[in-house]
């Protein structure tokens, strides 16, 4: 039993360069996807810079929705995202992350974030409409 964990801890860390390089460029295309889709209409509160940011992970606002409406609603599309502080994921009062307001954003930018968190074995596709107007449309 050790030796398959230590075998199975091999080959997960022989893939780790190939899987941060993944979702790096996967984390870049969904910014860029969001600024192209939306422009003003979105806030992109991940930092800008790959080397300044985790690889998989974008927060983005859309200050005319409340966070949590946009989850119960994409939830509805087949989306999961997440809204506030991970800290207090699963809590019963919806409040807007401290670390986006510990950066300075304002409480309406804070309160209308949505975390969006992608794994390794998540591929873009062409016809991949997620965060594409089709989805979006009519929130």
């Amino acid at each position: 039993f050790p030796v398959t964990i230590a075998t199975a801890l091999q080959l997960k860390c022989s893939t780790m360069p190939q899987a941060l390089q993944h979702l790096t460029q996967l984390t870049q295309w969904l910014i860029t996807q969001l600024t192209t889709q939306f422009g003003e209409q979105c806030h992109i509160n991940t930092p800008n810079h790959a080397e300044n940011r985790l690889a998989g992970v974008v927060n983005v606002s859309f200050p005319a929705f409340l966070g949590e409406k946009l989850v119960l609603k994409l939830d509805l599309r087949g989306i999961g995202v997440s809204s506030g502080s991970a800290c207090h994921a699963g809590s019963s009062a919806v409040l807007p992350s401290h670390v986006l307001l510990g950066m300075g954003l304002p409480v309406a930018i804070a309160q209308s974030s949505i975390r969006v968190s992608m794994g390794a074995f998540i591929r873009r596709h062409p016809a991949c409409t997620t965060f594409g107007g089709t989805l979006f449309r009519g929130l």
